[in-house]
């Protein structure tokens, strides 16, 4: 199987598709919270709206849109959750690049939110995305019950706290310098980056009253897919292209961070990241849902 989307039309027809509803969606919310209010407060949503529009490719809800799709439900019923999780996601952009964390200058290939702003207001702003990821996902909808809608609720909440995305970034930070094991590395990258991609398909089977045996699958599809999406990333940031990445290279190593490339070469780890996501599209070929192959495609495909 060739991990290459390049040539497939129909992908990037639904794909191009949905990421403009998306930053449709995204962009009317924003200019309704702006609206009639004080210029400093304007601030604090202009800067929000900033990290959100600076160029993201949409990869998580995506993945929730589809995930959707597989499980019998639709696009629109799912899209709030699928704004829910990007803007969980930039909200953790933001505080990433914060000079107590990553102190990235660049992000997207535009200044980081501290740098086109303020580093207070940046915070405030990765606090507000967190809490309007909520407030969306907790809206009222017509197809999608009360008790699906609390179980979404609780499974993002949980899939971002302690023992989720913030405590894989605790780890991230704990393991500076000190070249973790292979196993330590592993429950690093389950937290900080690959539960957010487990429950973005999570959330899109939750909304659509899938069985519970669907939900414990799109968790597997989504840690092997998360799995492989780090080890990319790693792979990228010692030998991939600024330009294309939208940020700086060579970063990990000056900084000490733990990297699958501690454990393994650049070559072992390519063929790592493949047999992973290859692991997440035979889980995902159960539902015949081609958008779904395609959108976990979409995660590695920078490197194929």
């Amino acid at each position: 199987m060739t991990l290459n989307l390049r040539g497939d039309k129909a992908f990037f027809s639904w794909r191009n598709k949905m990421v403009e509803a998306i930053n449709g969606e995204l962009e009317r919310r924003f200019k309704d919270l702006k609206e009639d209010k004080p210029p400093d407060q304007v601030r604090l949503l202009t800067a929000m709206e900033y990290s959100v529009k600076s160029g993201g490719k949409r990869l998580r809800p995506l993945l929730t849109l589809s995930a959707a799709l597989a499980t019998g439900g639709s696009e629109e019923d799912a899209m709030n959750a699928a704004l829910a999780v990007e803007l969980i996601h930039t909200y953790s952009l933001i505080h990433d690049d914060l000079p107590a964390l990553d102190n990235d200058s660049v992000r997207r290939g535009v200044p980081s939110s501290h740098i086109a702003f303020d580093e207070g207001t940046a915070i405030l702003a990765g606090d507000a995305l967190q809490s309007l990821a909520f407030t969306i996902l907790s809206e009222p909808q017509e197809n999608i019950s009360p008790a699906q809608l609390l179980l979404a609720i609780n499974t993002l909440a949980t899939a971002i706290g302690p023992l989720g995305m913030v405590g894989g970034q605790a780890l991230d930070l704990a393991y500076e310098t000190k070249h973790p094991p292979l196993e330590d590395y592993s429950l690093m990258v389950e937290g900080k980056t690959a539960c957010l991609i487990r429950v973005s398909l999570c959330l899109g089977s939750i909304v659509s009253e899938a069985e519970d045996g669907d939900l414990l699958n799109m968790y597997k599809i989504g840690q092997s897919a998360g799995m492989a999406f780090q080890i990319v990333d790693d792979i990228l940031n010692h030998e991939g292209d600024p330009k294309l990445m939208g940020k700086a290279v060579g970063t990990d190593a000056s900084r000490g961070k733990a990297s699958i490339l501690d454990h393994m070469d650049p070559h072992e780890a390519y063929g790592m990241a493949k047999k992973l996501i290859l692991e997440s599209i035979l889980l995902a070929s159960v539902y015949i849902c081609p958008q779904l192959e395609w959108s976990l495609l979409s995660l590695v495909d920078r490197l194929f």
